[in-house]
């Protein structure tokens, strides 16, 4: 016996691997005015908003900078420059590849077609890193995520979500845990809103407020889930099998 591959065994296999997908890879493009705060210090950092100690302004070097001057001692002007200069968004506003939303369907590129967000999964903490004031990265938790995605032909048309966001951080050390900060994040078809802004009490180290403050766009790429392609090509088997005696 001999097995042969054809070529239009070889289509058929390519087309159903290619064509089902129910995974949507997201991009996002935050504004330059897109902030994360930490009032605990007083100061932000801002994405376009760089220092340099050298004179003008520095894109890497996009913190600290003071919320309220008046709060200092000395008093201060409001966004007067802290510190050596902190690079708090390392890609800038780049957010490539910073999550996925899970469909409850497969897209098969074909007419008009709906479908529910019932998953997403995001890390924020490699795009806005913070301080580390805890000595420890932060993890991006995702709940209660709801809406819909349209397509037509297999092109995204329209897109709304609404989720739960926390950014959860291991205060062992320091007695607490893992503490989340938890707000929202929203995204459309083009745009996003990153809104977390929350106050935590760590007896006996007092509070500690931080905000993650993010506007900008958004892009969506249809990614092939494993599974799929499996059954695609499973099912694709009896076509690629020729028998000679």
């Amino acid at each position: 016996m001999k097995t042969i591959l054809t070529g239009a065994a070889c289509l058929a296999a390519t087309s159903a691997v290619a064509t089902a997908t129910n995974i949507l890879s997201v991009d996002l493009t935050a504004d330059g005015s897109s902030r994360w705060y930490e009032y605990s210090s007083n100061t932000y950092a801002q994405i376009n908003q760089g220092f340099d100690p050298g004179g003008g302004a520095d894109p890497a070097l996009d913190g600290f900078f003071i919320i309220d001057g008046s709060l200092e001692s000395p008093a201060v002007a409001d966004d007067s420059q802290v510190g050596g200069g902190f690079d708090v968004f390392p890609n800038e506003g780049n957010w490539n590849d910073v999550g996925s939303l899970q469909l409850d369907g497969d897209v098969l590129g074909t007419g008009a077609e709906t479908f529910s967000i019932t998953g997403a999964s995001f890390d924020f903490f490699p795009e806005i890193i913070g301080t580390f004031q805890t000595g420890q990265a932060y993890a991006t938790s995702i709940s209660a995520i709801s809406g819909t995605a349209d397509f037509t032909d297999g092109a995204l048309t329209s897109l709304n979500a609404t989720a739960t966001i926390s950014f959860v951080y291991d205060l062992s050390a320091l007695g607490g845990g893992p503490t989340p900060y938890t707000g929202s994040l929203t995204l459309d078809e083009s745009s996003f809103v990153l809104d977390v802004d929350q106050t935590l009490t760590l007896p006996p180290f007092g509070d500690f407020r931080y905000r993650w403050d993010a506007t900008g766009g958004s892009s969506y790429t249809v990614v092939p889930e494993p599974s799929v392609m499996l059954l695609g090509l499973l099912g694709a088997l009896p076509l690629i099998r020729r028998r000679r005696a």
